[in-house]
């Protein structure tokens, strides 16, 4: 996606952080939720928009690709 011109951001559980590392993904925000609900519990909104809210922010902000945060 990059690669045509598509800015891209994985959204995924600290758990796996050395796993999408190793795949050399562009941007990479790293949540403490369990596996399955990378955005927080089901109908918790207000948490859904902080971490949706923070990959936009690390899409628009990032320096570099290979950018990794944590929400």
């Amino acid at each position: 996606m990059e690669s045509i011109g598509i800015s891209t951001v994985i959204i995924a559980m600290q758990a796996f952080q050395n796993r999408i590392e190793a795949m050399s993904v562009a941007r990479l925000l790293l949540t403490h939720h369990l596996m399955g609900k990378p955005l927080g519990d089901p109908f918790d909104h207000a948490e859904h928009m902080r971490v949706v809210r923070a990959a936009l922010s690390l899409l628009e902000n990032a320096e570099s690709v290979g950018t990794t945060r944590f929400t």
